[in-house]
């Protein structure tokens, strides 16, 4: 059996990619022993798949060094030069989508080798060609920190008579790159407390909005940005502060490096569905915004796929805010991104909820019962199905047959479902039991303490599902 590290690499090229380093294994520079240009030859066959029976560590063995006794030392040992040298054609390929790190290793290697001349005028060339791009982050300051401390420690480097300028550089840029790093990591902990309610300890992250650091970083957007974003972390009430660093962060997006960009952009969707959550509805359209914005700088699908709770997201906020065409081009031309396995139902799933939010419940339900979803799928589209037919059995008492028996079916599936913990089963199992009671009521004398009392118990829930729309069709029914 081949080691699973192996297969993961191999595994992670893609068709040109393999090609390519086949011609790297052949290559006399990185290699020189033919069993393993031979075992290249082999897994390359297997790909991508690598089915477990081709696998055998003697089958490989045979085609490696046909004729040969087994031996299992030579066979790892084998395995793992392989695996080395499939590493260094992943660091190879790296190089080349990072053209910047290639530049600061030959700078290095310049340095070490001693030829001054080339590594003085490379390092101030480097740096000169960073200065014209549009980033300041921590990686900018980074950079600068590294080249400049190796420039001025350099043992050939004439430090009398070097220019004041390079040392006090390099301390701003140590100081630069350590407080936008700090508000990066200090960020994504404001936000975890957020979201986990919990807290946790970051030394100097209020330092860095002293008068010094404003001095030093006043003409920094990254730092400006930082600065509304832990403002809005320390009021989150003030939506002010929201407004304002989604107005800046749109306008920046394209100054950003991309993690920043993932970083503003998820922190600001991220208020905006908490307000949602909080019944402040007004925020559905800006989290939409912030989206389409996301689409446009190529923030959502990433190497090729998109995730399938962003995508759902993304059909949920369109809906609410009755964009229902957007939506529908938008599932036409990102479900191709989708995950392969969860596709079909996703799509069928969108498509059964723009109909839903469209008021159209039939083909809500005709969509729904026509698909055969799997497990993955299975709770949201019976909830949703459920809603649908409620919906309908509002206008006609008819549907109330098939109402409760698709609530005994779900209540059903969830009493024999593994997948879902015991705590969001009974979260669905209670909205199904309302439900119903708010069904039966409907159809029965509208008593108005039946109808108070019933009221009292939804909100007297603190973890129900889809309580709000409870509410508004229990108001419904008492008009």
């Amino acid at each position: 059996m081949i080691g699973t590290k192996t297969i993961k690499l191999l595994q992670s090229l893609q068709k040109e990619e393999l090609h390519r380093l086949g011609r790297f294994v052949r290559s006399p520079f990185f290699n020189y022993s033919r069993p393993l240009v031979l075992l290249f030859d082999y897994l390359r066959r297997c790909h991508p798949d690598f089915p477990e029976k081709k696998l055998d560590k003697k089958r490989i063995w045979d085609k490696v060094y046909p004729g040969q006794p087994f031996s299992d030392n030579k066979y790892w040992r084998l395995c793992t030069n392989f695996t080395k040298l499939a590493e260094k054609f992943l660091v190879a390929l790296q190089l080349e989508r990072e053209p910047n790190e290639e530049k600061k290793i030959l700078i290095r290697a310049l340095g070490n080798r001693n030829i001054y001349d080339l590594f003085e005028k490379e390092t101030l060339r480097y740096l000169h060609d960073r200065s014209t791009e549009p980033f300041r982050d921590t990686e900018y300051y980074m950079d600068k920190t590294r080249l400049h401390f190796d420039y001025f420690f350099h043992p050939i480097t004439n430090k009398h008579t070097l220019d004041d300028g390079t040392l006090l550089e390099l301390m701003r840029s140590i100081d630069k790159q350590f407080a936008l790093a700090k508000l990066r990591i200090g960020s994504e902990l404001k936000n975890r407390e957020s979201i986990l309610s919990k807290k946790y300890q970051a030394d100097f992250l209020e330092e860095l909005f002293d008068k010094r650091f404003r001095e030093l970083l006043s003409d920094n957007k990254s730092f400006r940005l930082f600065e509304l974003l832990f403002n809005l972390y320390a009021e989150k009430e003030n939506t002010g502060h929201f407004l304002r660093l989604k107005k800046e962060v749109t306008a920046a997006a394209r100054e950003l490096r991309k993690i920043d960009r993932s970083l503003f952009m998820t922190q600001l969707i991220n208020y905006a569905i908490w307000q949602i959550n909080l019944g402040n509805y007004r925020f559905t359209k800006d989290a939409l915004d912030l989206y389409k914005i996301s689409l446009e700088i190529d923030m959502i699908v990433e190497k090729g796929k998109i995730e399938e709770a962003v995508f759902g997201n993304i059909v949920t906020l369109g809906c609410h805010a009755n964009e229902h065409q957007w939506v529908e081009w938008f599932i036409g031309e990102y479900s191709p991104y989708l995950g392969e396995s969860v596709r079909a139902g996703t799509v069928v799933y969108s498509r059964a909820f723009v109909s839903y939010s469209r008021g159209d419940f039939d083909n809500t339900i005709l969509l729904l019962m026509q698909h055969r979803f799997s497990s993955y799928h299975q709770v949201r589209t019976r909830l949703l199905a459920v809603r649908a037919i409620f919906e309908n059995f509002l206008s006609e008492n008819r549907h109330y047959e098939f109402l409760i028996s698709q609530i005994e079916a779900f209540e059903k599936f969830l009493r024999r479902d593994d997948l879902q913990e015991k705590r969001k089963k009974n979260v669905y199992a209670d909205f199904l039991k309302i439900l119903k009671k708010i069904a039966d009521h409907q159809l029965g004398a509208k008593k108005k303490k039946s109808h108070e009392q019933l009221l009292l118990e939804i909100q007297a829930k603190k973890n129900l599902t889809l309580k709000n729309w409870l509410l508004e069709k229990m108001e419904m029914i008492g008009q």
